[in-house]
């Protein structure tokens, strides 16, 4: 009986252990501010679906943060990331009014850029701008601010 119940603990124990999600850091950090107002806002996107769309709802997105400016230099640290493939859109929003601001024919008027962005005149779909996120540890990704 003792035996038994060693074995299933045992197996409980490993059964837990491996059904865990494990978890790593993820740091992004933003250049190519033009002036020192407004804020930075960034969409991590964890699915072609977030990111190729472009409404980004509540709830779409992996995850969603946005800091007023302090410094030429930014950026955004997202702490026990799921393991897998993200990509990143990160805008200035100069006149903070919470919207990636376009003219009428959709050009963008605000700087923006995106993970793995070589500005091309074209927009970034999600199997271009992903990158992925280990089990552990902390990446470091940079994205560039520009307007085409």
């Amino acid at each position: 009986m003792r035996h038994y119940l060693t074995t299933i603990t045992t197996s409980l124990i490993c059964f837990t252990l491996g059904s865990q999600t494990l978890a790593g850091d993820l740091v992004i950090q933003v250049e190519g501010l033009t002036q020192l107002s407004g804020k930075v806002v960034i969409t991590l996107c964890g699915s072609p679906k977030c990111f190729d769309d472009t409404d980004n709802k509540p709830g779409s997105y992996y995850a969603m943060s946005a800091q007023t400016i302090e410094n030429d230099h930014p950026s955004f640290t997202f702490t026990n990331i799921t393991e897998g493939d993200y990509a990143a859109f990160v805008f200035h929003d100069m006149n903070n009014n919470d919207d990636f601001d376009v003219s009428l024919f959709g050009k963008p008027k605000e700087p923006y850029g995106y993970s793995n962005k070589k500005f091309s005149g074209e927009n970034a779909r999600f199997n271009t701008a992903k990158f992925s996120v280990p089990d552990t540890g902390k990446v470091t990704h940079r994205i560039e601010l520009a307007i085409e």
